[in-house]
């Protein structure tokens, strides 16, 4: 059952695309409750995991997560931070960039097939698509969504970064949105 006014956005880093072969290393969960439709940092889980595979990190995910191959060693087991993120993720709506195609599937798989989560899934990679389909952006990343709406992501490719730049592109979508539908009211 979704927690009403509340939704947890999320954002993971990982040892490459690959899932069920690459890792997660880094995930931040901010619940945010919403109030005059805008997402507000509530709360804050983020987590360091340590890689059990560190050989399987691929260089182009070290290069974008600014890590070395030896930092993958350190932080917790990948069990002790489940066990801590799972009642973040307890029935919440999740929202993320890309979270729909990558960040839950790498969780679920983490999770042994568990999806604590509600359903329900606000991914901010729609709303960057259309501009990327119809050429008016290089890419449907949340680096470009960033750039169209103004948000300035102070830590990219951090999870802790992402997930803040994701909740401030949200704010600025749902403000356009609130606008708009203000706009059309009788």
């Amino acid at each position: 059952m979704p927690r009403p006014g509340t939704i947890v956005i999320l954002d993971t880093e990982t040892t490459g695309l690959i899932k069920g072969h690459h890792e997660i290393i880094e995930v931040c969960a901010l619940t945010c409750r919403i109030e005059p439709g805008l997402p507000l940092a509530s709360d804050e889980c983020t987590l360091q995991i340590r890689a059990q595979y560190p050989e399987r990190a691929t260089e182009a995910a070290l290069l974008v997560n600014g890590r070395a191959r030896e930092s993958l060693l350190d932080g917790m087991e990948i069990g002790s931070a489940l066990r801590l993120l799972r009642p973040v993720l307890e029935g919440a709506v999740v929202a993320g960039h890309n979270v729909a195609t990558f960040d839950l599937p790498m969780l679920a798989l983490a999770f042994g097939g568990d999806e604590p989560w509600d359903y329900h899934v606000i991914d901010t990679c729609q709303a960057s698509t259309p501009d990327w389909l119809f050429g008016e952006s290089e890419s449907a990343s949340l680096r470009a969504l960033c750039a169209r709406l103004g948000v300035v992501n102070e830590a990219p490719h951090t999870a802790r970064g992402d997930a803040d730049a994701t909740r401030r592109c949200l704010a600025v979508l749902w403000a356009d949105r609130l606008e708009k539908l203000a706009k059309e009211a009788p």
